[in-house]
């Protein structure tokens, strides 16, 4: 059986892909060889762990290895089982969002240009 599909076919199932500019993809099989660069504005992976497990396990039906099985080191090293990374991914989301919220809520709005001046 022939296989058709590249080393970087996988990561691009990535729903996140075309937005994503994280240096150091979990799902690229080459992130061993990598390096997170400390300038890189986003360090860490916005999939959710389960979805990158998937994409993993679809690669190794291919054939194709993917060190960590999608999981960042950090995820791999915590001792959590995948749905606990999971859950933990989830709170985490939802904590980012309120976060947003709050601080949309907090700006002032702006007043449209020459609001209030008295023209004379």
């Amino acid at each position: 059986m022939s296989n058709n599909k590249t080393e970087d076919y996988f990561p691009r199932k990535c729903s996140l892909w075309t937005s994503c500019s994280v240096n150091c993809c979990p799902l690229d099989p080459l992130n061993e060889r990598r390096h997170i660069n400390p300038n890189d504005p986003e360090r860490t992976c916005k999939q959710s762990p389960k979805r990158r497990v998937e994409i993993t396990d679809e690669a190794k039906k291919e054939g194709i290895h993917i060190p960590g099985g999608g999981l960042t080191l950090s995820e791999r090293s915590s001792g959590n089982t995948l749905e606990q990374l999971a859950t933990i991914w989830i709170l985490k989301q939802a904590t980012q969002t309120e976060k947003l919220r709050k601080a949309r809520n907090s700006r002032k709005p702006v007043p449209p240009p020459n609001s209030g001046m008295v023209q004379g």
